[in-house]
C-alpha cells in the first residue's frame, strides 16, 4: 500500500488537487475507492498483475556499483531456504530483507547470508530519506514488519503488502528537531517501537509505507510515492518469507534494512 498521493498519481490527478477524502472512514475505504485504478501505472507503464506463476518484468537493473546479475533469480526461495537449512543444521535462521536503493535491489538474507535477490521500484524521489508526508521518498533505516496485508481479504489494493515500521525512533527525533511533530507524537512513536507495534500513522512524517506488489522497477522507472514495489510473483515469495513483529526478547522476527 502507498500513501494517498500514490492513488492521485495513478489516476492522473496532481497531488495538490483538493479532494473530499474526509468522508472516508479508513485507509481501507480509500483502497477500495481506488481499486479500479491500481493496475494503471504512470506514463502508460503497466505493472505485472498476473498470477504468482508469471515471470517478473525486470531482468536487468541499473549499472554502476551494483551486481551484474541477480542472485538465484530463477530458483524458488522456498527451495533455497530448504537447501540452506540442510547445509547449516545449527543455523539460527535469522531473517532479514535488505533494500539497496541505488541498485533498486532487494536481498533476502538468512543469518546475514544472501539467499536471493530481486529488482524493486522506489518512491519517485529515490535519492533521499523520507522525512515528511508527500515527499515521494522511500525511508532509510532499520525497521520490522509491523503488519501483513492481503488484497484477497480486502486489506490492500496492492496484491500483498508488508507494513514497514515507519516512522522509527530516528525519524521521530529528526521530525521533532525540524518542527514537524510535537513531543507527544514523538513519545507515541517511541512507545510503539519499544512495544513492537504499528507506529502512529497520522503524523506529518508520512504514513502507510509498505513493501507491496503490482510492479517492480518497471521500464527503469520508480513509480511509488515512497513504498517498495515488487512484481506480484516476487511478492508471493517475500510475503511468505517475512514474519510479523518481534520475539519476546524484543528482536525483530524479520529485520527490514533500507539503505542508500
Amino acid at each position: 500500500m502507498a500513501e494517498l498521493s500514490d492513488y492521485l498519481l495513478i489516476i492522473g490527478l496532481p497531488s495538490m488537487v483538493a479532494l473530499p477524502f474526509f468522508f472516508l472512514d479508513s485507509q481501507l475505504d480509500k483502497d477500495r475507492l481506488f481499486s479500479n485504478y491500481s493496475n494503471s501505472m504512470p506514463n502508460g507503464a503497466q505493472a505485472n498483475t498476473g498470477s504468482s506463476s508469471s515471470e517478473p518484468i525486470t531482468e536487468e537493473k541499473p549499472k554502476g556499483p551494483c551486481p551484474d546479475n541477480y542472485l538465484n533469480r530463477k530458483t524458488p526461495l522456498k527451495e533455497l531456504i530448504s537447501t540452506y537449512q540442510t547445509e547449516h543444521p545449527e543455523a539460527e535462521m535469522e531473517k532479514a530483507i535488505h533494500v539497496k536503493k541505488q541498485c533498486r535491489l532487494v536481498t533476502i538474507m538468512l543469518d546475514d547470508v544472501p539467499i536471493k535477490q530481486y529488482d524493486a521500484a522506489l518512491g519517485s524521489n529515490p535519492d533521499f530519506d523520507k522525512s515528511h508526508e508527500g515527499d515521494r521518498a522511500t525511508p532509510v533505516g532499520t525497521f520490522y514488519v509491523a503488519d501483513k496485508d492481503l488484497e484477497s481479504k480486502g486489506q490492500t489494493a496492492w496484491y500483498k503488502a508488508l507494513h514497514i515500521s515507519y516512522p522509527n525512533k530516528e525519524d521521530a527525533a529528526r521530525g521533532l528537531r525540524n518542527g514537524l511533530i510535537k513531543q507527544w507524537e514523538a513519545n507515541a512513536i517511541n512507545k510503539a517501537i519499544d512495544n513492537c507495534q504499528m507506529p502512529p500513522q497520522n503524523t506529518q512524517l508520512g504514513s502507510l509505507l509498505k513493501m507491496h506488489g503490482k510492479g517492480g522497477y518497471i521500464s527503469s522507472r520508480d513509480w511509488t510515492w515512497g513504498c517498495v514495489g515488487l512484481d506480484n510473483s516476487v511478492m508471493d515469495e517475500v510475503y511468505a518469507f517475512a514474519d510479523k513483529g518481534c520475539r519476546k526478547d524484543g528482536t525483530f522476527k524479520t529485520k527490514l534494512v533500507i539503505e542508500y
